[in-house]
């Protein structure tokens, strides 16, 4: 799961990263802008697969269901810590789900070990939720 993340990702960055290269060169003529825009329309057909395994509206309404399923993706998510556009909003909304979801004490272990290497890595949006979480483990 988390190699599928990972990849997830790194292919969300890619689409994102020509998102950002078309856009310098988008007033170089129809052509430049055409691509642009098929850049632009890559990315936002793509994300909803791409952020989440199975798709990033239907995890996280399993997430707020207490899908066992989910909440096991949602794990795995925070352990592969994915860097993308807008992933930190992502982390912050998992974190919270997770805090009311029923975790089995492995998932519990798992997450207190991701909290204690967010706490010593650089301070990123979801730290606050992290700290939120680790106080309810």
């Amino acid at each position: 799961m988390i190699d599928l993340i990972l990849a997830n990702a790194s292919e969300l960055r890619r689409l994102s990263d020509t998102v950002d290269s078309t856009f310098r060169r988008r007033n170089g003529g129809s052509a430049a802008l055409e691509a642009w825009s098929r850049a632009c329309d890559a990315f936002h057909d793509a994300y909803d697969r791409l952020a989440w395994p199975g798709g990033l509206q239907e995890g996280m309404r399993r997430l707020r269901e207490n899908d066992p399923e989910a909440i096991e993706t949602a794990v795995a998510f925070l352990e592969a810590d994915p860097l993308f556009d807008r992933s930190g909003y992502i982390k912050v909304d998992v974190i919270k789900r997770l805090k009311a979801a029923p975790l089995n004490p492995h998932q519990a272990d798992r997450l207190r070990a991701v909290i204690l290497s967010r706490v010593r890595g650089p301070d990123r949006r979801e730290f606050r939720a992290f700290c939120r979480l680790g106080s309810h483990l």
